[in-house]
Formats: C-alpha cells, structure tokens, sequence
C-alpha cells in the first residue's frame, strides 16, 4: 500500500493544497529503492535521483534522509522529499508549469491490497440552491454541462535501485613500487583489485600531475568499469589514499568522495597528495629501500541504477 502526498503549484514546490492518501498501486512515472537505507543517511545530507520524464518535462526526487533543516524549510525529525524541474536553461525565460504531483512513501508492512471504492466523487459538490441560481451559470435554460477527467495510472515499472555498502571486502589494495628513484614513467598503474564486483586501480604520477607538477606526488583510484557505465547507472565512492611511511603516526592520507559515471572521469583523487621534497628526503621514511608503498581502501561505496 503507498502512502501519498500532493500538492499543486506553478514553478515551484509549496505546501499549498495538500492531501494525504492511501492506494494500494504504485507511482506511475518514478520510484527509487534505496537498500541500507541508514548507510545512505549516514553518508549524504541529500541524495538527487536521476532524472526522470513526466508531462514534456525532465524532473528529479530530492531526498533529505534526516530531513531538509536548512531555513526556512523545516524538515526536523522528518524526512524531507521533494519534486525539482530540471533543464530550466532550455525553458523560455519567463517560463511557468502548472503541476500537480504526489509523493510517495511504501508501506512494507500492511503490504496487501485495499479494498477500492467503486463510487468516488465529492459529498458537497456545488449547493442546490447556487446550482439552479441561472445568475450563477451552471443552470441557463434548464440546461447544464457536467464533465469527468479520467487519469488512468499505468506504472511504467521503471525505478532507481541504490545499494550501499559500508566498508567493502576486498576493498584495500597496498602497492608497493620498488626502485622508486629510478622510474622514468610519468605515469603508473597498479594491478587490479575487486571490490563490491567492481575493477579498481591505483594511478600514481611520481612527478605529479596538474597542480601538483613538478612539486607533489599525485595519486588516484581508477573504476575500471566507469566508461562501461550506462547513461542510468553511477557508482559513489568515498575512499582513503595513503602513502605509508615506515613510522605507522606518520602516513600521509587524504579522503575522497566522488561519483563515477560514463561522462565524467574515470579517476578521481588529489593532485597535491604530498610535496616531492618531503617524500626524497631520506630521513622522512616515506621511501626505504628505495621502495615506496601506496594504499587505497575503500570506506563506503554506492551504486545506483535506474532498472525497468
């Protein structure tokens, strides 16, 4: 059974007319499926969903899992969901949509179907004495107009299955790089691990790269799969790059988060991980035995795809 919110408004979401209502069928243009529901809460003040079509428009959900507190919406203690427009670019300047739109919440529990009314309309729909008033219009020589707008839902089945995953298995991979002084690449790859039915590698600049060239060392994670990805398909990734020195106190870390999809990059990471003038110097510990060590590990991973 889905618990319903609607509301009308004209280019923005208000809290003008709203209504609450039970139905026992689903949503017809978009639903999501979120798993490990508190993961996701513990990771992201707001999650935006892919974007959807309805009406000749491109919308998205906009979800607050502890609830939208930023002023002046009030979302305490509540779960905050709303519908947003999008591509308004591409809108004429002075643009306007009329809508009218539910959102959903599914029972899982009562999970069954409600008996249906066969009769529904409105108890107080227009007085009699107004109704037969000819000053009024809807009685003009004993003659009216009563109309029915009919909206049959057929649910598309389409709907966004988010998976969540806190500290991964497999999701470590140590690279050790012997004969560090004597490379001559601008750029190295680890071997491959798996972690969460993803391929994942290490790419290291040594003389670094973008910002950090010529004056840091420069570390990624590369997903594998990212340009394998589909337009409705995208994998978040929250991870730790280290470069570990022989003192345990003493590793340099830095903390990524980012999402991987077909159209963007298919590594992420820092340009500027540590200054190359730290790492050659001898007595740092950063490089022994002419041997530097890199490591990253995954802490949480998402992935998120739109299926019918």
């Amino acid at each position: 059974m889905y618990f319903a919110m609607g509301t009308q408004s004209k280019d923005s979401i208000t809290e003008l007319g709203i209504m609450r209502t039970k139905r026992d069928f689903p949503p017809k243009d978009f639903a999501i499926r979120i798993k490990q529901f508190s993961l996701l809460a513990e990771k992201h003040e707001k999650y935006e969903s892919f974007t959807f079509e309805a009406g000749g428009y491109k919308w998205s959900l906009r979800l607050y899992p502890k609830g939208n507190t930023s002023p002046p919406e009030n979302g305490k203690d509540h779960i905050s969901l709303y519908l947003a427009i999008q591509d308004t670019d591409s809108l004429p300047k002075t643009w306007e949509v009329n809508v009218d739109f539910k959102l959903f919440v599914f029972n899982q529990i009562e999970n069954k179907y409600l008996a249906m009314k066969t009769v529904w309309g409105f108890d107080q729909f227009l007085p009699i004495g107004t109704f037969n008033d000819a000053f009024n219009g809807y009685l003009v020589d004993d003659t009216c107009v009563f109309g029915a707008e009919v909206l049959v839902i057929k649910p598309s089945g389409i709907f966004e299955s988010i998976h969540t995953v806190k500290e991964p298995s497999n999701g470590v991979l140590t690279w050790k790089i012997p004969y560090f002084s004597k490379l001559v690449s601008t750029i190295l790859e680890s071997e491959e691990f798996t972690s969460e039915n993803k391929n994942w590698r290490i790419l290291l600049y040594p003389n670094g790269n973008g910002s950090g060239k010529g004056n840091s060392l420069s570390v990624y994670l590369r997903l594998i799969e990212a340009e394998r990805l589909g337009p409705t398909e995208k994998v978040w990734a929250n991870f730790e790059l280290r470069v570990l020195n022989k003192n345990k106190d003493r590793h340099v870390r830095a903390t990524i988060s980012c999402w991987y999809t077909f159209k963007e990059f298919d590594a992420f990471g820092t340009h500027t991980l540590m200054p190359l003038e730290d790492l050659r110097e001898a007595f740092n510990g950063f490089v022994v035995n002419d041997t530097l060590t890199v490591e990253a590990e995954l802490l949480f991973v998402i992935g998120a795809k739109v299926v019918s």
